[in-house]
């Protein structure tokens, strides 16, 4: 069975969400560290994509601002998946392949054309006579 996923080319900070969730409150950052027994500068880190949102930071998120553990847990897995998959794709580049549906690799051949006939074959004299 072949599954089709639409990938982002960018991946999101669960911080951005976090940032806007505490703009939607009116709850500073300082609030928030307070609340959660947090130290300002990890909400500021998590705010600026550079710390990860772990499991008990998304309990104590739930805690104080009433939203699932699992939706903070869910955005940090797909921030994560993104990038590795994005690092992935910028390997297979550099080595000149690109992967499958199928998981198997093959060469990145990209045509060369100079033209739409030549697209279609209608460049060459024979197949013009032919027709």
């Amino acid at each position: 069975m072949w599954k089709i996923c639409c990938q982002p080319n960018y991946a999101i900070s669960p911080g951005e969400t976090l940032n806007e969730t505490l703009e939607t409150m009116r709850m500073t950052r300082a609030e928030l560290a307070n609340r959660t027994g947090r130290a300002k500068k990890m909400i500021d880190e998590i705010i600026a994509g550079k710390a990860a949102i772990t499991a008990e930071t998304a309990l104590e998120l739930e805690r104080v601002l009433g939203i699932c553990a699992s939706f903070w847990n869910n955005l940090e897995r797909n921030c994560q998946e993104t990038k590795a998959r994005l690092k992935e794709e910028e390997e297979l580049k550099k080595i000149g392949k690109t992967q499958t549906v199928s998981g198997f690799f093959k060469p990145i051949n990209k045509p060369k054309a100079t033209g739409t006939g030549r697209l279609y074959g209608a460049a060459k004299k024979e197949n013009r006579e032919g027709r």
